[in-house]
């Protein structure tokens, strides 16, 4: 389905001739994700011990480095405990994706305008993860490496059509557009 709005947003961006068959966004507010059940436990972790580490220093009176040298720890363990919710639910209000003959597109307008464009065609894989109990879902896509020697990237920089609701419906047509 092609919503009329999103496809205005997308159209600066496809090449002359190129149709949008699909436009979608995802699911708005604060969302976990399985990475959430390592990251919350270690977070509270990182900052329960940068808060002692910090305490300590000024119980025992320390030198004013020392002082300073934990508030950046605190710093980040409050971000990665609370603070990441709120830039993931920032990234994915502002992002929009698109599906034409030839390409998925993922716009994404957090801190500056980006738009990734992966060739149907060669994409080596479509892992699709369904949330119950809807007919939503996460399609992450696989990219074959330029080059052997390249690391593998992070689940998180995969790229990704997180949380979309009509994901079935998509995946037939990334399926019937790659044969």
């Amino acid at each position: 389905m092609i919503n009329y709005e999103l496809e205005e947003q997308l159209k600066p961006f496809l090449i002359t001739g190129e149709k949008l068959l699909w436009t979608g966004t995802p699911k708005k507010g604060i969302l976990l994700k399985p990475s959430d059940w390592f990251m919350i436990p270690f977070s509270i972790f990182f900052l329960g011990f940068s808060l002692v580490w910090e305490l300590s220093v000024w119980v025992v009176d320390a030198s004013p480095v020392f002082k300073i040298a934990g508030i950046p720890f605190i710093l980040v363990g409050v971000y990665i405990l609370i603070g990441r919710f709120f830039t993931d639910a920032r990234k994915r209000a502002t992002t929009i994706f698109g599906l034409t003959p030839d390409r998925v597109m993922i716009k994404t307008s957090l801190f500056s305008k980006s738009v990734q464009s992966l060739h149907i065609k060669k994409l080596s894989g479509v892992t699709i993860v369904m949330h119950a109990p809807k007919n939503g879902g996460t399609f992450r896509f696989e990219k074959p490496y330029l080059n052997k020697q390249d690391p593998p990237t992070s689940i998180n920089n995969t790229p990704a059509l997180e949380f979309i609701d009509d994901a079935q419906e998509v995946y037939s047509k990334i399926i019937s557009l790659q044969k």
